[in-house]
């Protein structure tokens, strides 16, 4: 076990650390840490040794008040965006339902480099591997719309190198959209058709694009209409 609630594990933010220590339905990890700003945080779980399913939970240090506790389960990684308070203590802790793991994990500080898309406009882009591109988009409340991309896969005639998946949340950069009970977190593939959005009132949602190819160096194609 990695940290406990008395004594957690420090973690540096935008730092990655590769956790030791073994994780199982009788134990949790505990990791302790510091915000800089105020803002939307991202927590990442990946390089898991076994398919898992991970959570985890966010508390302010000081009260133990729970902030979040969702369970995101994905077997290749996890992931969570969660609000919170500039130069505050929080506690991490990590739990898997499943098997015993080890995983990478880093925590994220807030990220504004969105680039703004216009609709029906086709844009191209370029990632390295494993890296990370966010689009945001003002729309109109309760109209609807559809999310299309091309990468290496899709169409069959594409002559893009990436293999990308989308994710889609609303305004607040926490809260994912559903699709048909879909919920779009990660989807592999999103050409002819995509996915339909409907956004509520006022808000401009924010799109995060994340790579799943082993390319040094790879390209897509991104529309929003």
């Amino acid at each position: 076990m990695e940290g406990t609630s008395v004594v957690p594990f420090s973690l540096s933010l935008d730092t990655l650390h590769r956790a030791q220590a073994v994780v199982g339905s009788a134990n949790k990890n505990y990791y302790s840490f510091t915000t800089t700003v105020a803002g939307v945080y991202t927590i990442k779980g990946d390089n898991f040794s076994d398919e898992s399913d991970i959570s985890f939970g966010v508390s302010e240090s000081s009260t133990g008040n729970a902030v979040t506790t969702g369970d995101e389960a994905n077997s290749t990684k996890e992931i969570q965006r969660v609000s919170l308070e500039a130069n505050t203590n929080y506690t991490l802790t990590v739990m898997d339902y499943n098997v015993n793991i080890r995983y990478d994990l880093i925590i994220e500080t807030p990220n504004d480099n969105t680039i703004d898309l216009t609709s029906g406009v086709k844009v191209e882009g370029n990632l390295e591997a494993g890296g990370e591109i966010w689009y945001s988009i003002a729309v109109t409340s309760n109209a609807t719309y559809e999310i299309e991309w091309e990468d290496s896969f899709t169409p069959s005639t594409s002559s893009y190198t990436a293999d990308i998946a989308v994710s889609v949340y609303h305004e607040d950069n926490t809260t994912l959209y559903d699709n048909n009970s879909v919920t779009l977190s990660f989807i592999d593939a999103g050409y002819d058709p995509g996915y339909f959005i409907t956004p509520i009132t006022g808000e401009k949602s924010t799109y995060q694009r994340g790579v799943k190819t082993h390319l040094i160096y790879s390209t897509f194609a991104y529309r929003f209409q």
